[in-house]
């Protein structure tokens, strides 16, 4: 072996204690720093818990304090103990806080009621007044102004009920005066109107047909005079014309197969047809005029079938 390779050899054992104790030594320094940093968080968070005061933001710095040295990776047991008891009492602050907002909401609410009480008794709006002071007391039943208005709102209001007892005694005996004056005249007027009311009724009865099978189906036709023709033929000379021209084909109905004529508020049905014609399902004699009433249903030749309405 040469003198440079044992020179080497020798270089290298000697190297080799100095790294190991080099780098056992940066070990031993970063551990005794971050000793030392955990050392002052904790002296620090220890300094926040006790000084802070015990509101929403004040608690809020102490959870944080805590939770910083747990996201450090420096927590212990007492750490997390410490942040479980930030986090209880910021709970806790949350809860009082929103406690007193709640008390402080209500009381300001009660004030604005109370203000509206005392606006509605001067506009004399004594309904309006009871109702707030009704829901003010079942809030607050010993609310002492509450109390108050609701006394005189009661007295408001007896003395209008009693104002109003006399207005009202006042018109009965006024209108007790006149209907007894006018009893006898107003009556007689009564019954004749109502008689001349009748009597309208009976004429302005308005007679309607429809066709509710057969040729036409479905249409409705109205009786504005005192007769109303009914069959197949078509005719401008008024004397032969049909009000209700029914083609048909098979020629069952008749040129001039019926009429419906009116008389005294009545109408009544008159079969002049080859084929006959048939009221609810009751033949008709030809020529003998047959009540209608309303509902009454009509065949022609067993072909058409009609319904009288009045309306």
């Amino acid at each position: 072996m040469s003198a440079a390779s044992l020179s080497r050899i020798v270089v290298c054992a000697v190297a080799l204690p100095l790294s190991y104790a080099a780098a056992h030594a940066q070990r031993t320094a970063a551990s005794d720093a971050r000793t030392q940093e955990r050392g002052t968080l904790m002296r620090y968070c220890d300094h926040v818990d006790s000084v802070t005061a015990s509101t929403i933001a004040g608690i809020r710095d102490r959870t944080d304090c805590w939770k910083r040295i747990q996201l450090e990776g420096m927590g212990n047991a007492l750490v997390d103990e410490r942040y479980r008891a930030a986090i209880r009492d910021y709970d806790i602050a949350v809860a009082a806080d929103s406690a007193r907002r709640a008390v402080e909401a209500r009381e300001a609410q009660i004030d604005d009621q109370l203000s509206s009480i005392q606006r509605a008794m001067t506009a004399r709006a004594l309904p309006r007044a009871d109702s707030i002071v009704t829901m003010v007391l079942a809030t607050q039943p010993d609310n002492q102004r509450a109390l108050a208005f609701k006394e005189r709102v009661i007295a408001l209001q007896r003395a209008r009920q009693l104002q109003l007892a006399v207005y009202i005694a006042a018109g009965l005996v006024l209108v007790t005066a006149m209907t007894l004056a006018a009893t006898a005249r107003v009556m007689a007027v009564r019954r004749a109107r109502a008689a001349d009311l009748e009597h309208r009724k009976a004429e302005q009865r308005t007679a309607m047909l429809r066709i509710i099978d057969g040729v036409g189906r479905g249409k409705m036709y109205t009786m504005s005079g005192p007769i109303f023709r009914i069959g197949s033929a078509e005719s401008d000379r008024p004397e032969e014309k049909n009000d209700l021209v029914l083609s048909d084909e098979s020629a069952y109905v008749s040129r001039y197969h019926c009429a419906i004529l009116r008389k005294d508020g009545n109408y009544y049905l008159i079969d002049s047809s080859l084929n006959g014609t048939s009221v609810d399902d009751d033949a008709v004699e030809r020529g003998e005029p047959r009540l209608l009433e309303d509902g009454s249903e009509f065949t022609l030749s067993g072909v058409t079938r009609l319904k009288f309405l009045l309306v």
